[in-house]
């Protein structure tokens, strides 16, 4: 049995993750996992922040569709002034308000083939259907140690 998890990060901000533009991803909340991640991208568009970043047709952004796979290195609170640090890492375009969590990724690859699924809140288990169609697109030598699962 398979048990990828995966979590959901709207356009563009996924997309600016997967071309290494984007170093944090922002939460209020802390993930306590560490290991191998799918990207996957909601629905919904962030239009203000595609926008704001020079998008000029976001609706042509993938969505519904799990993009990628991500090794979850690290977890950072960040007070105001490392949010303020960091904002050209971070990218976030809302004024701080509260203490919230940076999550850090290493390995990122993008899916030759994106695979259409449905995303939750939080980190969440894919379907071992999808899990398997993402594994059987990773290289041969990659660092995600899940080829041993199938």
């Amino acid at each position: 049995m398979i048990e990828l998890r995966s979590i959901s990060i709207r356009q563009p901000w996924l997309d600016l993750i997967l071309r290494g533009k984007k170093k944090f991803e922002l939460r209020e909340w802390n993930p306590d996992f560490r290991g191998p991640v799918a990207l996957h991208s909601p629905i919904r568009i962030d239009f203000h922040a595609a926008h704001f970043f020079g998008y000029r047709e976001p609706c042509k952004l993938e969505c519904g569709k799990v993009l990628g796979i991500a090794n979850l290195t690290s977890v950072t609170e960040f007070n105001e002034e490392r949010y303020v640090q960091t904002l050209t890492e971070h990218l976030s375009i809302q004024p701080f308000t509260r203490i919230i969590y940076a999550i850090s990724f290493s390995d990122i690859l993008v899916l030759p083939h994106p695979i259409a699924a449905k995303g939750k809140q939080l980190l969440f288990t894919l379907e071992e259907e999808i899990s398997k169609k993402i594994i059987n697109q990773l290289p041969p030598n990659n660092t995600f140690n899940l080829i041993h699962q199938l």
